[in-house]
């Protein structure tokens, strides 16, 4: 398969001391491109911070509730006797249950919730990885095992990897391409490869002449 490489070699090894780029400027523009890639999602990522709050308030409040029914609304008398506050129990009971009530509710926004921010809303998925041991990372890895099966079918997904030489471009056919079928998603024929001198001279792993090539890869994903 055809895959974009810039003219560099280099070798990395997993002992060598991550670098990055020391001007700040670059820092700070890459801050700002990630921050961009969540602009139309923050009211949505918002609510999903509160509805994570609340429910984590909701699940300590039985707690109290049910110590008031112990201690407030069951009385002690003399022999052994026991009054029962009825208004104060059933005003603690039905708390209780609307507060399960609320959650119920609340979990069911949040399953819809990741919907909204899934794929369906995307014109394209860039999936890219460092290469370690010939291989994907395991961070990688691991955040796609937590992918539901069905999330991805049919998006367009562009790969793309970093690695020590661009030899490692390989490990893009050889196992994100296969994930990614295996997710039923619609990945391009081309893919993206830089590597670790590209992202160390530059501080940006594009040159203008990438940026030209990713362009056409995004373009080709979409519209294929």
């Amino acid at each position: 398969m055809p895959g974009f490489r810039g003219p560099h070699g280099g070798s990395f090894t997993p002992g060598e001391k991550v670098e990055r780029p020391a001007d700040k400027a670059v820092r700070r523009a890459n801050l700002r491109r990630i921050g961009r890639l969540f602009r139309g999602y923050w009211g949505k990522l918002s609510v999903v911070t509160v509805l994570i709050v609340v429910a984590s308030l909701l699940g300590v409040i039985p707690a109290f509730l049910l110590r008031d029914i112990i201690s407030k609304a069951f009385k002690p008398l003399p022999h052994g006797h026991v009054t029962v506050d009825m208004t104060l129990l059933t005003a603690l009971v039905l708390g209780m249950i609307a507060i399960s009530v609320v959650g119920g509710v609340i979990g069911v926004i949040q399953s819809y919730m990741p919907a909204q921010l899934s794929g369906a809303e995307v014109d394209a998925i860039i999936a890219a990885t460092p290469v370690y041991k010939a291989g994907i990372s395991g961070l990688f890895k691991s955040f796609a095992d937590l992918v539901d099966n069905d999330l991805l079918i049919a998006a367009p997904v562009v790969l793309a990897a970093t690695g020590g030489t661009a030899r490692h471009a390989m490990v893009v056919d050889d196992q994100l391409r296969p994930l990614f079928a295996f997710l039923r998603a619609h990945e391009g024929q081309v893919f993206l490869t830089t590597t670790r001198r590209e992202l160390i001279d530059t501080g940006d792993p594009a040159t203008p002449s990438e940026r030209r090539d990713f362009a056409v890869v995004s373009g080709s994903v979409a519209a294929s």
